[in-house]
């Protein structure tokens, strides 16, 4: 059975430092549920280490180390790499923006078929969006792709918002759209969805056929 879903680099890094890895793993069923680039085990602790906006780096890198004793480590195949390449390259003729572990993610989940791909990268949805009508092989991932706003709100309407505008405003510049969703710079102490509403309308306005159905992980 493939896993539930695949996930890059970006959401890990942001949800490890928001405390989040074992509701997206509680989220998806469990152990060996989320699919990972093998990459990610170098990648992701390497940021952590030497970024300067992360404020508890060692409990960041610590969550994600016990995250990865959960996750499926996939190395992409020959035909899969070849495939991340063609993507790539249909990106760049179309003036979009798709780097190399997005269009490798993509390859897999469209190949081993996986449910879901998460990813924070914006750009990669709407790059997928603009190729697919020349690529065939994307046509498997309409309605798969989810972004780092529907995870976020899905967690929201799980678990108490509070405790999530917390960890989300004490590492505030991690990702400064999602502080501004929690109003990590207002003396607002209350948790309102419009902000990761909107974000995800605009990014639905440009990748209808990409973007997951519906507004929040976990529907």
């Amino acid at each position: 059975m493939p896993p539930e879903a695949a996930v890059d680099n970006d959401i890990l890094i942001k949800l490890a430092c928001y405390d989040l890895l074992a509701e997206l793993m509680a989220t998806m069923g469990g152990a060996d549920t989320i699919a990972v680039l093998g990459v990610a085990r170098f990648v992701v602790p390497n940021h952590i280490q030497k970024s300067r906006t992360i404020v508890n780096r060692p409990e960041a890198e610590g969550r994600f180390t016990s995250f990865l004793a959960n996750a499926i480590q996939v190395e992409p195949t020959a035909d899969e790499v070849a495939l991340a390449t063609a993507l790539e390259e249909a990106a760049i003729a179309d003036d979009a923006s798709l780097d190399v572990g997005e269009s490798q993610l993509c390859a897999i989940v469209a190949t081993r078929l996986i449910p879901l791909l998460l990813t924070g990268d914006k750009r990669a949805i709407v790059a997928m969006e603009v190729i697919m009508p020349d690529r065939p092989e994307l046509a498997v991932l309409t309605h798969r792709i989810t972004c780092l706003e529907q995870v976020m709100l899905g967690f929201a309407r799980r678990i108490d918002p509070q405790s999530m505008r917390s960890a989300v405003c004490l590492e505030r510049w991690v990702d400064t759209a999602i502080a501004i969703c929690f109003a990590c710079h207002t003396e607002i102490l209350s948790f309102e969805p419009g902000g990761l509403l909107s974000y995800i309308s605009h990014l639905r306005d440009n990748a209808p056929t990409m973007l997951c159905e519906f507004e929040a992980l976990g529907g």
